[in-house]
């Protein structure tokens, strides 16, 4: 029996017609949420207290987090 004629996958595209407007990577799309990510452990209590805070008075708590370093930064240079 003869093997069936394979198809290639055809020729690649240019550079050019790649490098436009194509996200080719989870990476590329994580600038538009909100930047890079940060990942420490914390107390589990803590976090219940921030998250309770930053809702309470209406905020996310990535906007908590910057507000208070931006704080802490002003008061201890």
């Amino acid at each position: 029996m003869a093997k069936p004629a394979r198809k290639g996958k055809g020729i690649a595209p240019t550079l050019e017609q790649t490098s436009t407007g194509i996200e080719t990577t989870a990476k590329a799309g994580r600038e538009t949420k909100g930047g890079k990510p940060m990942n420490f452990n914390m107390d589990p209590e803590w976090v219940i207290d921030f998250k309770t805070y930053a809702a309470s008075n209406n905020m996310s708590m990535k906007e908590l987090l910057e507000k208070a370093f931006a704080h802490y930064k002003k008061n201890h240079g």
